[in-house]
C-alpha cells in the first residue's frame, strides 16, 4: 500500500478508537484548527499510530506546530517546558509536549537553517523516529528514515550530533528489543564510543520507563558486546 494511504487509514482508525490519546489529538485538532496553525503528530506517537492504527496507545504525544506566535494562547492550562518555548501538560490524561517548529529542540541543538516538517523528520536521533503525520483533509505523511528502518530491520543513527549519549544508548537498546531490530553500522560505531557499563544502562532504562521489565542485565551485556 502507498505510504500516504497507509498513514491516512491508520490515523483515521486511531481517531475512531476514542482511546484517551485519540481524544487528546482531537482536542489538539480543534484548538490548533481555530488558530489555523498547521501541526504534526511526531516521533513515537506517529510511529505507534502507523504500526497499530486503532490499537495504538502512545504513552505521550509530541506535537510540533508551524507558527511563530506564542503557542500558550491555544493551551492556557499547560505549563512552560523550557527556554526553547515548548510547553508541557496533560490532555485527557495523556502527557503532551507542544513545540513551535522553529524552536524545536532538534533544530536548536543542530542550529538548522531549514525548518519545515520534512526537515524535522530528517533531523531525529534514530531512523525509527523519522516520521510525522499532519492532520489535514487527507492526512499528510512525512518520512525521514522510518520506512527504511522497517524494511531493513536495522536501527540506525540519523543525526551527526547525539545529545545525552548515556540516555541514547539505553533508548537504542529499548528500541532494538521492542521492535526486534539490529543495530546498524553507525549505531555500532556510536556504541563503541560510549563506555557505559551494563548495570548503568539498565538503571537508565528503569528510571526512564523504557521497557526495562523486558530487559535483563545479561541482555544489556550482550547488546553492549557489539562494541567490541
Amino acid at each position: 500500500m502507498d505510504p500516504q494511504e497507509h498513514a491516512r487509514k491508520q490515523y483515521d482508525a486511531f481517531l475512531r478508537s476514542k482511546r484517551a490519546p485519540a481524544l487528546a489529538i482531537l482536542d489538539l485538532e480543534k484548538r490548533l484548527g481555530k488558530k489555523q496553525w498547521p501541526f504534526v503528530v511526531f516521533g513515537g506517537a506517529a510511529r505507534d499510530i502507523w504500526l497499530a492504527g486503532s490499537s495504538a496507545e502512545p504513552r505521550d504525544l509530541d506535537i510540533v506546530v508551524d507558527t511563530t506566535k506564542d503557542i500558550r494562547a491555544a493551551f492556557p492550562e499547560l505549563g512552560i517546558l523550557n527556554q526553547f518555548g515548548g510547553i508541557r501538560g496533560t490532555l485527557h490524561g495523556i502527557p503532551v509536549d507542544v513545540w513551535p517548529l522553529h524552536q524545536h529542540w532538534q533544530f536548536v541543538q543542530q542550529e538548522a537553517k531549514q525548518r519545515t516538517f520534512q526537515d524535522l523528520v530528517r533531523s531525529t536521533t534514530f531512523n525509527l523516529e523519522g516520521l510525522a503525520m499532519e492532520p489535514t483533509l487527507d492526512v499528510k505523511f512525512y518520512e525521514g528514515g522510518f520506512l527504511e528502518c522497517m524494511a531493513s530491520r536495522k536501527l540506525e543513527l540519523v543525526s551527526s550530533s547525539i545529545p545525552f549519549p548515556k540516555l541514547n544508548v539505553a533508548r537504542a537498546l529499548s528500541f532494538c528489543v521492542r521492535f526486534q531490530l539490529e543495530p546498524g553500522p553507525r549505531l555500532q560505531e556510536f556504541l563503541r564510543s560510549c563506555p557505559e557499563k551494563p548495570r548503568a544502562v539498565l538503571s537508565i532504562l528503569q528510571h526512564q520507563g523504557l521497557g526495562a521489565q523486558d530487559i535483563s542485565e545479561d541482555l544489556v551485556r550482550q547488546y553492549l558486546a557489539q562494541r567490541q
